[in-house]
């Protein structure tokens, strides 16, 4: 990691020598996935940040800067369970819900091919990669267990009942052992339009590294009773909006 660190560096230090340089701000959201797909499903995020532009050539460019990103992850998953129990036949609804809050710092860096279609307004085409490591960020599982006989004309004494109902949370952080892993690399895709200072664009992403090393692929046990786990990496795609400063020519 130290070495893609220290090329990313060395790559925007040689940029500099002859660019034209624009500083650049945005905001913006970032749907989130993992995939393979599991059970979790894709939320929103927010995504602000700066970035640098330098100018190689008429149609070249490259961008860097850095972002802080926040990616989410949602489950909510609900099964239905007979059992007996001294006697009584039950049904039990178990419901379970997770949130993955996780807040990163981001740094793309790509390169860009500038379509002009007058002064003012153009296109730019991008590729790249980026690295970011995870700083922040909270899961919140809830597990809700409502047990009732299958024959509603029956009570269930108060110790069976008690036994069979409850409802369980948990927090822990994003990045602890048991959870997220903290570093990312990836590939980016991006597209902006832009008119004058002002530019708008939609941008996707492939996380390279899985976000968690055994992931359990389903909450509940399939009928074979196996725990399959599968290693999800992030997927996302970005809708971003900004402005660019020009800080002129080296």
């Amino acid at each position: 990691m130290k070495k893609l660190f220290l090329l990313l560096t060395f790559v925007c230090l040689c940029a500099v020598a002859s660019a034209q340089v624009n500083l650049t701000v945005k905001a913006g959201t970032t749907l989130n996935g993992w995939t393979p797909s599991t059970d979790y499903d894709a939320k929103f995020g927010y995504r602000v940040g700066v970035g640098v532009d330098f100018g190689l050539s008429k149609h070249w460019g490259l961008q860097t800067g850095l972002e802080l990103l926040n990616r989410r992850e949602g489950l909510h998953k609900e099964k239905y369970v007979e059992d007996v129990a001294q006697g009584y036949d039950l049904k039990s609804h178990i419901d379970i819900k997770s949130k993955i809050n996780a807040v990163y710092l981001h740094l793309p860096v790509k390169a860009v091919y500038n379509i002009p279609f007058n002064q003012n307004s153009g296109l730019a085409l991008s590729a790249g990669v980026y690295v970011e490591c995870g700083i922040a960020g909270k899961v919140k599982n809830t597990v809700d267990v409502v047990t009732n006989p299958v024959n509603s004309n029956v009570t269930l004494p108060e110790n069976i009942y008690n036994e069979y109902n409850g409802k369980e949370t948990g927090k822990s952080d994003t990045f602890s052992k048991d959870n997220l892993k903290r570093m990312d690399v990836g590939l980016s895709l991006g597209v902006d339009y832009g008119y004058k200072n002002l530019f708008i664009g939609v941008s996707g992403e492939y996380g390279l590294i899985p976000v968690h090393k055994d992931l359990q692929k389903t909450i509940f046990l399939t009928d074979g009773g196996d725990m399959k786990t599968v290693s999800p990496h992030n997927l996302a795609v970005e809708l971003h909006i900004g402005y660019r400063f020009c800080l002129g020519k080296k």
